[in-house]
Formats: C-alpha cells, structure tokens, sequence
C-alpha cells in the first residue's frame, strides 16, 4: 500500500525532547514507542454505526470453526465448474446473495468459507459487514468490493492518508475529519414524504435503513429507524434519471437534512494489507491528548481545532515521531508539517 510522501521536519530538535546523538531502533523498540505514544480512539468507533463485539463474534468463528462434511453437493456448480471458478463467482456476488447460498446447505457453506476474501471480511471488518446487513446495503456491495475497500488506506473525499470509516451507500472509504465536517460527498438527507421516496426508489438511488442507537461526538440518541439517500444522488436523480427541472425549495424541504445523518451512514474499517497480512486500525496522538487535556502547548502545539481527532497510518507515525534508523537522532517530539496551514508538535 503506498501512499503521499511523507513531509520533511521543519524545525532543529527541541532541548528537552530530543536525543543529541543519533542511535538506532530495533523493530521491538519502535512498537514499544508506537504503544507508548499512541491510542485508539474508540469514542470515534462509537460515534457511527457501532456493534458490541459479542454481536458479531458469531460471524468470524463460523467461518473458521470446523462443522461436519457436507453430504449434498451444490448441483451444476459442483458438477459443471471448477473450485476456483467458483470462488470467482462468489466474490462477483453481492453480500446479501453470498450469505443466501452459503445458507444452502453444508457444501454451499464450505466453498463460501474457503474463499480467502470471506475469510479476510469476516475476521477483521465485522462490525461493517453487520453494518451492511442492518441498513440494507448487502444487496449493493460484492465480496470483491468488501475486500478491495479493505486493502485501501487512503480517505477518498480529502485525500487523507488514513481513513478510518466506510461511507456505506457510496462504499468509499473515508475519514472522521469528513463525516464530522458534514462534507458534501457524505451528505445524507431524510426523505419525509412517500411521493418523493417513490421517485427515487424508481431511479435505484441508495436507500439506507439507519440502525437505532447513539451517534456524533456528543452521543446524541436516536431511537427511530429512518431512511436516509445522499443528498448528492438525490439532486442528480431530479435533474438528469427523472428528466425533472431544477428541485424546487419545497422538494428539498422535504429531505431533511441533519449533520448527523451522515454518521448514521458510516462505520469504521481497519486497513488489511495483503502482503503481510497485517491489520492496521488507525493511530492517534497521545500527547496531543494531554496537551489539550492539560493545556501544554511545551507538549504538542495544536493550531487546528480537530487536530485531536486526527488519525494516523502507522508508517506516517512513526514519521512524526522518529526519524529512520541510523540517519538521525530519535525524537520524542518534534514538529513537522502535516497540512499547509497546521503543525504540531508530537
């Protein structure tokens, strides 16, 4: 998985917090300051649509768990196509359809599970496929894409290095910053009429079913299940599938958009890399925590207001916190330029 440059330090070391001589790292020392400097932000995990682990443990050790052999084959597909034919079948298959053959019988359930990319989805982005399941997006995703999106890094909207959630009725991978920021391609709006509904049901446009329960920073409730569409296909669908004019302030009026409506359509995925078979969920600073918790600025210097919601990629943070083995002095905080116009020190 490649990604942006990584930027160059912008200032000397800092007396206090640097080391004076340069020295090495062994890989045991860098996951020992990874763990040190850095947390999960798990409040931002709760924010969208979120499941308690028991919920989806089922999911992972059924396709990992042994059963007994199966004693009906699977018909023509069995008798007319090959193992790996029909693997490439199933990953062509949207997750609704995946999960209706694998419930066939006993041989359906066992070619499913010997697919890698099942295997891979299940055991490391549960909590999105059962996100997929409850709002009724299964029927829009395949295998193919669950897996692709998962070996992805990179938020498509703003182009951050790491994005730590799915936005399910466009399946594009994206970042907190822009679920938080509402911005315009995860923009989702309530259809509050059935004529309005109707006309976009008929142009096949997303329709997520949301799940009841807490969402946003500030765990705001919502009890009620409701359909939400992105406001963006909504537009489009008036003014170019329909064949409509303009929407008018009272077709808009009637999708309600809400802020948070856009985290009711998202939940957080890890980063599979193939190659190694390694797992990544996303990094945040540690000292950016206490620097505003205490108000430290000698600590990490903030200039941007959501730099506390940041979420790294590991390779970039460990970019932030030390320089490469044997090229330079380790340090424990130092400024560099991650935007334009902010930096911090960590």
């Amino acid at each position: 998985m490649s990604g942006p440059l990584l930027p160059d330090p912008i200032t000397a070391p800092v007396p206090g917090h640097h080391s004076k001589t340069p020295f090495p790292i062994s890989p045991d020392q860098e996951d020992a300051i990874i763990r040190t400097t850095t947390y999960h932000r798990d409040d931002i995990d709760e924010a969208v649509i979120w499941f308690a682990p028991q919920t989806y443990r089922h999911i992972s050790e059924s396709s990992s768990s042994p059963f007994r052999g199966p004693t009906t084959p699977l018909g023509d597909l069995d008798r007319c196509l090959p193992l790996e034919l029909i693997h490439e079948v199933c990953l062509h298959l949207d997750i609704q359809s995946l999960l209706q053959l694998r419930r066939t019988n006993a041989r359906a359930r066992q070619v499913v599970n010997a697919v890698r990319e099942y295997r891979v989805v299940t055991a490391h982005a549960a909590n999105a496929f059962c996100a997929l399941l409850q709002t009724g997006m299964d029927a829009r995703v395949t295998l193919r894409d669950f897996y692709s999106l998962l070996c992805t890094q990179s938020c498509e909207v703003c182009g951050n290095d790491y994005g730590d959630v799915v936005f399910l009725p466009k399946w594009i991978r994206c970042c907190s910053f822009c679920v938080r920021k509402d911005a315009r391609e995860v923009r989702l709006a309530y259809v509050s009429d059935n004529e309005t509904l109707l006309e976009l049901v008929r142009a096949n446009v997303p329709m997520l079913t949301t799940v009841p329960g807490q969402y946003g920073m500030d765990g705001m409730i919502f009890n009620r299940t409701i359909t939400v569409t992105p406001t963006e296909n909504a537009v489009v669908t008036r003014l170019s599938d329909l064949g409509g004019p303009m929407p008018s302030h009272k077709w808009m009026w009637r999708m309600s958009v809400e802020h948070l409506f856009a985290s009711m359509g998202c939940s957080t995925v890890p980063v599979y890399d193939p190659q190694n078979r390694h797992v990544e969920n996303g990094l945040s600073c540690l000292g950016c925590l206490f620097a505003i918790q205490d108000k430290d600025i000698t600590v990490c210097t903030v200039e941007a207001p959501h730099s506390r919601y940041d979420v790294f990629a590991r390779r970039v943070f460990e970019a932030l916190c030390m320089v490469p083995t044997g090229t330079g002095a380790v340090v424990e905080m130092r400024q560099w330029e991650i935007w334009p116009a902010e930096s911090f020190l960590i």
